[in-house]
């Protein structure tokens, strides 16, 4: 399962989500005793894009992981078929990764389906040139 929460926003206004939802996720992992990394998943979103998109901020937790007390929820995830890489440094050059990943997509012929997520895989800040974030294109 998914336990998070989110809400439709644009990438103006995304970092209002994540704060609010951000704290109540790690408090959850930490009371679960949970080292799963932290999930960032958009739906529908088109890079560069101004439009609104679904932003959901959570982890993975096993089945029948239940939850209460915040605005998080747990849900079933329906299955993701992806194609991603792994991009390593700050999070003002992600669109870096993207791109790489984006133009893999294209070459190797396949169709996104506008969900996007990022996996903090291993986090050590904003800024930071350690830190390591799995980029993920749904596809068809």
């Amino acid at each position: 399962g998914f336990l998070g929460g989110g809400d439709v926003t644009d990438l103006n206004k995304m970092h209002d989500v994540v704060n609010r939802y951000l704290d109540e996720v790690f408090e959850a992992r930490s009371s679960l005793d949970s080292r799963q990394p932290i999930i960032f998943i958009y739906q529908p979103v088109e890079p560069e894009s101004h439009e609104p998109f679904d932003l959901q901020v959570g982890i993975m937790v096993d089945a029948g992981t239940a939850w209460r007390g915040s605005s998080l929820r747990v849900r079933q995830l329906p299955p993701f078929k992806c194609a991603s890489i792994e991009y390593r440094g700050p999070m003002s050059h992600i669109g870096e990764g993207y791109r790489v990943l984006r133009e893999s997509v294209e070459q190797a012929g396949l169709t996104p389906t506008g969900q996007m997520r990022e996996v903090y895989v291993d986090w050590h800040g904003e800024d930071s040139a350690r830190t390591l974030t799995e980029l993920q294109i749904g596809i068809e």
